[in-house]
């Protein structure tokens, strides 16, 4: 065989070898495209995807996407997208999905954009990816699509064998939760007796409607902490205290939380957090404990409640270092701290030796009403009635005090240089070793529970429960007198309510929405038009009813100049401009306040009444709901100083503000009770109890028994 025979066979051979070689797959060519995009060698890297998408492969057409966007070419990147996601590629479904969503280089398109999502969160199973899906949809969407990233979070956060979930997921859906069961609205229940079979009797006995979504909440949250995410951990701590889906506020659990918190992740916050609820539960030491290591670690408030502990223990020096360091780390309000500089430096506690003393309190009391406390302003107006440091100025005492007042926050009306003698009224000896109150009560107690509506015997139970059991007692309200009715005042709250409720209808989810959302029937007013449609119409509803009203019954409005200092009173200079109101002269003594905030998201609205006393105006408590007929009767019974009426004011006060108003509510409440409201004492023994005061509570327990003995003496007589 010739030489060139051979070389042409062998040349055959090869070529047919080389045609039956297999060609890369188009994953292999994907996958030597992104290595070259990854190495920024975009130009080769596009030649083989734009060969690749001719082939209709969805991964080129996604990669080629990718490479568009990166080098600029949005619009061509959207294309790429849009083909890879109608050839089935989820990577190509997410990124058109995002892009909708956001409205980045394409027409905004929430629906079209969650429904790519969704085809998505049904196929991966990375748990990143899906919180990442979930917080983008919760990020973009809002409220309206919920549902898609409760989904997509449940699926992140669902532990699976070893793996425990992702632990951002579990605690976002708690979160989410607890907002969904705070605005859940119970529908009516109906009793079941007859179940047909074991199934239907256990079925009855799972939670439903808002315990059911509380149940989903705690499972949530404890996923997360089981992870030792202190966050977790914090919410659960609030969950307990604030009494969320379980019969009582549970403080001792709470704690364990707080401190399961601190464990996982030390903050100046948890500390101070652990610091009031053991202050609450009376574990004072741990409290003290807890300041001081929040306090340390510059937690302003926390500053303040060391130096309030300190100075209980007598340790002024050190209470003085704290105090400073509040003032140093422009802690707000400044006020309490000064207020406490300038107690200590009157009684010379740590302070400079008389008279600098006195002069030193003058100054910190001043600068305490500069910041607005109306308790240094009834210091001062003491220091000029009295001429201590100052010369006596009775016009500037006078100044003094009229501000406090004005000020609509209640004072300590105590000058810190008395000495006030405790009370020790005289009891009657018992030999049936019950306590007085227990006594009183037993001898009385029809009386008691028709005059209040309530057992007394479950108020003494409460009275004398555990510091749980105390933490939800609660005062009790009396009846208004008749001469308090307001003359010609019939307005029916109830019927505005009703009618608002007659527009409303249930939604599958709970929610409340319109049955017609043209509102036809009332035209909405610019400063009530609220982003939420239902609550734009019962703010709405609300107003008009009441301005209606008003005008049927030609009640005066209020001037400007009035109406605009009630707002000051109420809001603060601050929020003026963002408040309106209304307000109508009732008589001369009585006043009513209708406000709305459109600051915030869902313009709340407020119903206060005003009371004239002497020459000085005060603004009481308000609500967020219609006033009634006993709200226009217990206000004008407080401005007649109806001891019942002043009694019902200061249980509103406890229930809205807690300790904020203690001294106002115990200085009304003697004076109710001194004035012919025997229960007035009962409360004031009630407030003391859940401020673990069990020597004042004793005290007033003891002239409950003596107001309802003489009630009951009088009746005979």
């Amino acid at each position: 065989m010739s030489k060139k025979i051979f070389a042409l066979i062998v040349s055959c051979f090869c070529i047919a070898l080389l045609s039956q070689a297999k060609e890369p797959s188009q994953r292999e060519r994907c996958d030597k495209a992104v290595k070259l995009m990854l190495a920024d060698k975009y130009n080769e890297a596009e030649i083989i995807l734009k060969k690749l998408t001719d082939e209709k492969c969805a991964e080129a057409f996604y990669h080629l996407g990718v490479l568009r966007y990166n080098t600029g070419k949005h619009a061509q990147a959207v294309e790429c997208f849009q083909q890879a996601s109608a050839l089935g590629s989820y990577d190509g479904k997410y990124q058109l999905g995002l892009m909708k969503l956001s409205g980045t280089h394409t027409t905004k398109d929430l629906k079209g954009g969650i429904a790519l999502l969704d085809e998505v969160v049904t196929v991966i199973i990375d748990r990143q990816m899906l919180y990442e899906i979930a917080n983008t949809i919760s990020n973009y969407a809002g409220d309206s699509f919920e549902e898609y990233a409760i989904k997509a979070y449940k699926k992140s956060a669902a532990p699976d064998g070893n793996e425990k979930g992702h632990v951002l997921s579990q605690f976002i859906l708690g979160e989410m939760m607890k907002k969904k069961a705070a605005n859940f609205k119970e529908e009516p229940k109906t009793e079941t007796k007859n179940f047909k079979s074991m199934d239907d009797f256990l079925k009855s006995l799972e939670p439903t409607g808002k315990a059911k979504i509380y149940q989903q909440m705690y499972y949530y949250f404890e996923l997360a902490a089981m992870q030792d995410y202190s966050d977790a951990w914090f919410a659960l701590g609030i969950c307990y205290e604030e009494g969320l889906g379980i019969p009582q506020p549970d403080l001792k659990r709470s704690k364990l939380c707080f401190l399961a918190a601190e464990r996982c992740a030390p903050r100046n916050s948890t500390e101070f957090n652990i610091g009031l609820l053991s202050r609450r539960l009376g574990e004072h030491e741990d409290a003290k404990k807890y300041f001081r290591m929040a306090a340390n670690a510059n937690h302003t408030e926390a500053m303040y409640f060391t130096a309030l502990y300190c100075e209980e223990d007598q340790n002024y020096q050190e209470a003085r270092h704290y105090l400073n360091m509040a003032i140093k780390h422009n802690a707000s309000p400044k006020h309490h701290i000064y207020n406490l500089i300038g107690s200590m430096d009157f009684h010379g506690y740590g302070a400079a030796p008389e008279p600098q003393n006195k002069i030193d309190a003058f100054n910190n009391f001043l600068k305490a009403a500069e910041d607005g406390s109306p308790d240094a302003m009834y210091q001062l107006s003491e220091m000029y009635r009295r001429g201590i440091v100052v010369k006596k100025d009775l016009a500037k005492a006078d100044e003094y005090l009229k501000k406090a007042i004005a000020t609509n926050i209640p004072f300590e009306r105590k000058f810190v240089g008395d000495k006030y003698p405790e009370e020790t009224p005289e009891t009657e000896k018992k030999n049936s070793g019950k306590p007085p109150l227990e006594n009183a009560i037993d001898r009385h107690a029809e009386k008691i529970e028709k005059v209040t509506g309530v057992n007394p015997r479950e108020l003494l139970a409460q009275l004398n429960g555990t510091p749980e059991v105390t933490e939800q007692l609660k005062m009790i309200k009396v009846r208004i007198p008749a001469s308090c009715k307001l003359p010609g005042w019939d307005f029916d709250a109830d019927a505005a309510v009703k009618e608002i409720d007659s527009q409303l209808a249930m939604s599958r989810d709970g929610d409340y929405l319109l049955k017609d959302e043209k509102f036809d029937k009332y035209p909405v007013e610019e400063n009530l038009a609220a982003p939420n449609p239902t609550i734009r119409y019962i703010n709405h509803v609300s107003a008009q009813e009441l301005t209606n009203y008003m005008e049927s019954k030609k009640f005066a409005k209020c001037s400007p100049e009035v109406i605009k200092k009630y707002v000051q009173q109420v809001f603060g200079d601050d929020n003026t401009d963002k408040l309106q109101c209304k307000a109508w002269i009732i008589n001369d003594n009585l006043h009513l306040l209708f406000i709305v905030d459109y600051s915030g998201r869902w313009n709340m609205h407020y119903y206060h009444f005003a009371t004239k006393i002497g020459n000085i105006w005060i603004v009481l408590p308000g609500t967020s709901t219609l006033p009634t007929i006993d709200n226009a009767a217990t206000a004008n019974g407080f401005a007649m100083r109806d001891p019942h009426a002043l009694n019902n004011i200061c249980v509103e006060l406890e229930d809205t503000y807690g300790r904020d108003f203690d001294s106002i509510t115990t200085d009304l409440l003697l004076k109710a009770a001194k004035n012919g409201c025997p229960e007035a004492y009962y409360n004031l023994a009630v407030l003391y109890k859940k401020r673990r005061n069990d020597k004042e509570s004793k005290k007033y327990s003891d002239l409950f028994e003596k107001a309802v003995k003489a009630s009951k003496d009088v009746k005979k007589k």
